[in-house]
């Protein structure tokens, strides 16, 4: 998932992707804007 990752955080077009990395892509989109604390950092 660390492609995933890096293309949420670079904001790159999900067009350029397979529909299983979309679907990880938005995921990870959640993750980095989890604005309702829905998520917990670990690496804290």
């Amino acid at each position: 998932m660390r492609e995933e990752m890096g293309a949420a955080e670079d904001e790159k077009p999900l067009e350029k992707f397979l529909e299983w990395q979309r679907e990880n892509i938005e995921k990870a989109i959640n993750i980095i804007e989890d604005e309702d604390g829905v998520y917990v950092n670990f690496t804290l």
